[in-house]
């Protein structure tokens, strides 16, 4: 009589043997041809894709679009056909199946890190626009007529804090997200790196205010009013040809 330690090894040579058969039918089934696929369709699964195919065409889709979409899918349905299961255990009955592919969610896209700071720098943009219009409409305010103020120390402003903060909100999503046992420990490298960066962006700043004012002029107050609507206006554009959701203002 075969030992406990002699019956898991035979078990785990089976496991193998089944997994390697399973590699090699998924590798045949992957080589094959849309036509080979087809002649392999059982009568019933043979049906199915007629049906759908029909169901494709009369939803409006071209008689080559649909054969590409039906094709697709015949890899997955000889496979799970070679083990027993039809198309209709599956993916349902021709109708359903049809459903699903003409209302096929896309995936969303993934958003890079420099379209959203981009981004948030027209958020900040408009914002800073409209905070100096708004000062440069009251009467005596000296504050509005700095050069700190200028177009180009705004759009460095708005560039760097875009950009800063965009990453300062990543790296901290991230570090809340590790797998790690480290949930309760504040994060002081993030912090520290945060506070140097953000240091750095303040100085570049206040050198802006030196700049020649032919190059980082003031505009008047009406001036700074427009550049926050032509800046609300970018960002919207930018928005939408970068397929950007949230942190809408």
């Amino acid at each position: 009589m075969a030992s406990t330690e002699e019956r898991n090894q035979q078990a785990k040579e089976q496991q193998a043997e089944k997994l390697t058969a399973q590699e090699q039918n998924q590798a045949e089934i992957e080589s094959m041809s849309a036509a080979q696929l087809h002649a392999e369709l059982s009568n019933k699964n043979d049906d199915y894709i007629f049906k759908l195919h029909k169901l494709l065409v009369e939803g409006g889709y071209t008689d080559a679009d649909a054969n590409a979409k039906i094709d697709a899918l015949l890899p997955e349905v000889i496979s799970n056909q070679r083990v027993g299961k039809p198309a209709t255990q599956i993916y349902g009955s021709p109708s359903f199946k049809f459903d699903q592919m003409i209302h096929a969610k896309e995936k969303p896209k993934k958003v890079k890190y420099w379209m959203r700071a981009i981004d948030m720098s027209f958020l900040y943009l408009v914002i800073l626009a409209v905070l100096f219009g708004v000062m440069g409409l009251i009467p005596n305010n000296k504050n509005a007529t700095t050069q700190s103020s200028g177009i180009l120390s705004l759009i460095v402003m708005a560039l760097a804090f875009g950009f800063l903060l965009t990453w300062f909100t990543d790296t901290m999503e991230t570090s809340r997200n590790r797998k790690k046992d480290t949930k309760h420990k504040f994060n002081w490298g993030t912090i520290g790196r945060g506070a140097v960066a953000t240091v750095g962006v303040l100085l570049l700043i206040s050198l802006t205010a030196f700049v020649n004012p032919t190059i980082n002029p003031i505009l008047p107050a009406w001036g700074y009013l427009v550049l926050a609507a032509a800046s609300y206006g970018a960002r919207y554009l930018f928005r939408r040809q970068y397929h950007i959701t949230g942190r809408s203002m």
